[in-house]
């Protein structure tokens, strides 16, 4: 198969599977008096209940790992936070964030940063949607031994 039937291949379910997930919808709101804002709701409700927003990946343990071992703890401890609730939507401008304190050696001591604009440490900037991203190019080389 080449990269081109497979590109046409999976436009092909894709599109399959929006018509069904679009005809489910439908049914959803037919017979039911409910308004649709609150339908719309209920189901992003659930979505939210039953789907994590965080999962632990290769290239965030590596990050957390990487900062550890030159001494900075930030980023476990900020990883940690995270995966404790990975159903909770936190809102991205509520996330708080560590930083080392710069009295001490090697993050032994964390201070809590919640302005965007402190957010960097140890050369890396922070952004509030941290573990909401996309991974970065070279996570698909990442490996576990």
């Amino acid at each position: 198969m080449t990269s081109s039937q497979k590109h046409d291949d999976d436009w092909k379910q894709w599109q399959q599977w929006l018509d069904l997930y679009v005809e489910r919808l439908k049914k959803e709101i037919d017979g039911n008096s409910t308004d649709i804002a609150q339908l719309n709701k209920k189901r992003l409700q659930i979505m939210r209940e039953n789907n994590p927003r965080i999962v632990l990946r290769n290239y965030l343990a590596q990050r957390a790992i990487e900062q550890a071992e030159k001494g900075d703890y930030s980023e476990v401890r900020n990883l940690l936070e995270e995966l404790k609730y990975p159903y909770d939507g936190k809102d991205k401008d509520d996330i708080e964030l560590q930083k080392p304190d710069e009295r001490t050696q090697g993050g032994e001591q964390a201070q809590a940063i919640t302005d965007p604009t402190e957010k960097c440490y140890t050369g890396a900037c922070l952004k509030p949607n941290l573990y909401e991203s996309r991974p970065p190019s070279n996570a698909a080389r990442i490996r576990v031994t």
